[in-house]
């Protein structure tokens, strides 16, 4: 598995990815849309040349968001998540960010997990946040220190 930056003909593979796992579905016009703004980034993981994950994050001063981390269904269970979101932090600590923050919907368990496995912290809820259907949104942060 490598992770890399997006190149532009991943974008469909991503725009499958996701859409074939979230009830918002993004179109093609809105990852290219992230793709385009610097402060955002956008990493793919790749086995055996095909996209199976990807991860989208802003960066702003020393503030870093996770917008979207998705994994193909054929890949769970086998640390991509974890790899593509250590990959952030890792690049969050080198860039100096103090704080990551994410939202994840309440009944995701699994991810949820995950994210407390890698340092994040439950920092509140937001009521109705998603829809389709219509789920509270749990806030979560993960305070970064570097690493001696």
């Amino acid at each position: 598995m490598i992770i890399r930056d997006i190149e532009i003909d991943d974008i469909d593979k991503v725009v499958k990815i996701q859409n074939s796992l979230f009830s918002h579905r993004w179109k093609r016009e809105e990852i290219l849309s992230f793709h385009m703004q610097e402060s955002y980034r956008i990493l793919v993981c790749e086995e055996n040349n095909e996209i199976i994950a990807y991860i989208i994050f802003s960066t702003i001063v020393d503030e870093m968001e996770l917008i979207s981390v998705a994994v193909d269904k054929n890949s769970w269970s086998k640390g991509v998540g974890a790899f593509l979101v250590g990959a952030m932090l890792s690049i969050g600590r080198e860039a100096e960010v103090k704080i990551v923050y994410l939202e994840v919907r309440e009944s995701n368990i699994r991810a949820i997990n995950l994210y407390k496995r890698l340092g994040f912290k439950i920092n509140g809820t937001r009521k109705e946040y998603y829809s389709n259907p219509k789920e509270d949104g749990i806030l979560m942060i993960n305070r970064l220190e570097k690493e001696c």
